[in-house]
C-alpha cells in the first residue's frame, strides 16, 4: 500500500483517481471483455436495407387469410337437377311410359318400331331388360304402343306375331293374362293403342290406326248379350253422337276423377277433347243396333277467332284440373289447353280453357323461329303441369313446366340437356311421382326432384 507524509499535490490526487476508475477493485486483465472476432461483426449483408423493411401495404391482415370456409371445392358447384341416362327407344321418340317410383320404369317404343318389345330398368335408365314373365320372353317381339297401370297388373297395348292386342302382366310374379285379343269380326279388328279400366270394371280400348273404340262392362247381362265377342261392344259410329260432321280418331285416353277422358281429332279438323256425357249413359245403345256408339261428348277446344284445324295429342289430369296438348297445323305450333277442377261442370266450353302457344316458350321458336310439335303432358301435383314435344325442324326435344296451372310457363330444356351431355331427341313422355318429375323421349330417360327445378 503507498503511504504519503505531508499534503498530496493537486496533480497526484488527480492521476490516483483517473487510475481507480481505469481499474476498479476486483477487475483484472483477464476479467475484462473480450474484443468482438469477424463473425460477431454485423456486416453490410446482414444489415436491414430499405427492400427488406415491411410496409403497410405488405402486412396481411386477417381479411387477407383465406380459411377453408371461404375455399371453393367440389361440392360448391352447382349441379344439374336432373339425372338423365340413355333409353332404349330411338327414332321418333318413346311411345309409352309408365314408373312405378321415379327410378323403377317401364317403357315402349313401338310408335316408330315392329318388335321392339317392352323395357324395364330399376336404377333410373343406367341398365335396361326384359321384365320377368312366365313365358321368358312374351314381349320380345311386342310392338308396345300403351301402357296403364291398374293394381299389381301393367297393361301392355300393341301387336305382336300373334293375335294378342292387350295383355295384363302381373308385375309381382309375371303372369300373363289375356285382355282383348284380335276379333276377325268387322268393327272389332283393329290393332290396340290406349287402354284404360276404371275401378267400376269399364274398359275402353282404341285403335292405333283408325278410328275404332271397343268397351266392356263388368256387368253380368252385359257380357252375356257381349259373349261372342268376349264381352267387348264396338262403339263404331261414335262420333255421329258429336258436332262433329266426319269420322275422327282417339289419339290418347286416360282415367280422370273416376271418369275415361280423350283426346284426337284429324288434321283437318278442330282439336278437341272427350269429356264424359251429360245426358246419356257412356256406352249405351239406344237404337238397339248392337253398337254402343253413346260415348262422349266432343269439345272443340279452338273455336271462334281462335279456330284452327290440327290433332289433340296427350290429356291428363287430376283432382286439380285437366291439361291437354295438340298441334296447330294451320300456324305449325304446338298448343297447350288447361283447366282446374272446374273442368267438371266448364270443360264444356272451350271458353273457360287457358290456351297457350308453346313458340312463345321454347327457345327454339323465339329465338330461331322454328315450329314446335306438343307430344305429351302430364298434371301433377299442386297445378304443376309439363308439357314434352320436338322442335319440327331440327327433331331436338323440349320441356317445358307451369307451376300454377298453365297461366305461366317456364322452359327446362337446357337443363336436361346438360345432364344428358349433349342434345336431345323428341321427348314424348312425361309423368309425376313420388315428388318427381320423370321425362322419356328418344334415346331419354331423365328425372328431378320437384323441389330442385
Amino acid at each position: 500500500m503507498l503511504r504519503l507524509s505531508g499534503p498530496v499535490p493537486p496533480w497526484l490526487l488527480i492521476a490516483l483517481l483517473s487510475l481507480a476508475v481505469a481499474c476498479p477493485p476486483g477487475t483484472d486483465d483477464d476479467d475484462s471483455a473480450a474484443p468482438a472476432d469477424d463473425d460477431d461483426v454485423v456486416d453490410d449483408d446482414d444489415s436491414v436495407d430499405d427492400d427488406d423493411v415491411v410496409d403497410d401495404d405488405d402486412v396481411v391482415d386477417d381479411d387477407d387469410v383465406v380459411d377453408d370456409d371461404d375455399a371453393v371445392d367440389d361440392d360448391d358447384a352447382v349441379a344439374s337437377p336432373w339425372t338423365a341416362e340413355a333409353s332404349p327407344c330411338t327414332g321418333s321418340g318413346m311411345s309409352a311410359l309408365h314408373c312405378d317410383d321415379p327410378s323403377t320404369c317401364y317403357v315402349g317404343c313401338g310408335e316408330n318400331a315392329v318388335g321392339a318389345g317392352l323395357h324395364l330398368t330399376e336404377d333410373g335408365g343406367v341398365t335396361w331388360d326384359a321384365p320377368y314373365d312366365e313365358t321368358g320372353g312374351f314381349f320380345v317381339d311386342f310392338r308396345v304402343v300403351g301402357l296403364f297401370r291398374g293394381g299389381p297388373n301393367l297393361f301392355v297395348s300393341g301387336t305382336g306375331s300373334t293375335s294378342h292386342r292387350v295383355v295384363s302382366l302381373n308385375t309381382d310374379n309375371g303372369t300373363l293374362g289375356e285382355v282383348y285379343n284380335n276379333i276377325s269380326t268387322v268393327d272389332f279388328s283393329m290393332t290396340a293403342a290406349n287402354y284404360v279400366e276404371t275401378p267400376g270394371g269399364l274398359e275402353v280400348v282404341e285403335s292405333l290406326t283408325g278410328n275404332q273404340v271397343l268397351v266392356r262392362k263388368d256387368d253380368a247381362g252385359w257380357l252375356a248379350e257381349h259373349e261372342a265377342t268376349d264381352g267387348w261392344a264396338a262403339g263404331y259410329g261414335w262420333w255421329n253422337n258429336t258436332d262433329l260432321t266426319g269420322n275422327t280418331q282417339l289419339l290418347d285416353l286416360e282415367f280422370v276423377a273416376g271418369e275415361v277422358i280423350g283426346v284426337g281429332a284429324q288434321i283437318n279438323m278442330p282439336p278437341s277433347v272427350a269429356l264424359p256425357p251429360r245426358t246419356w249413359t257412356f256406352g249405351s245403345d239406344p237404337d238397339g243396333d248392337g253398337l254402343v256408339d253413346q260415348l262422349w261428348e266432343w269439345v272443340a277446344l279452338a273455336d271462334g277467332f281462335s279456330a284452327y284445324d290440327g290433332e289433340c295429342w296427350g290429356v291428363d289430369g287430376n283432382p286439380d284440373g285437366l291439361a291437354v296438348v295438340c298441334v296447330n297445323q294451320d300456324d305449325d305450333v304446338g298448343m297447350v289447353y288447361t283447366i282446374d277442377s272446374s273442368w267438371v261442370t266448364d270443360g264444356y266450353d272451350a271458353a273457360n280453357w287457358t290456351a297457350t302457344n308453346a313458340s312463345d316458350v321454347v327457345e327454339a321458336a323465339t329465338v330461331l323461329g322454328h315450329s314446335t310439335w306438343n307430344e305429351g303432358v302430364c298434371r301433377g301435383p299442386a297445378n304443376d303441369v309439363t308439357v314434352v314435344g320436338r322442335d319440327s325442324q331440327t327433331d331436338d326435344g323440349y320441356v317445358m313446366r307451369s307451376t300454377d296451372g298453365g297461366s305461366t310457363w317456364t322452359e327446362l330444356t337446357a337443363d336436361v340437356v346438360d345432364a344428358m351431355g349433349g342434345s336431345i331427341g323428341p321427348v314424348t313422355r312425361c309423368m309425376y311421382l313420388d315428388g318427381h318429375l320423370v321425362v322419356g323421349g328418344s334415346g331419354l330417360l331423365a328425372r328431378a326432384p320437384l323441389a330442385s327445378l
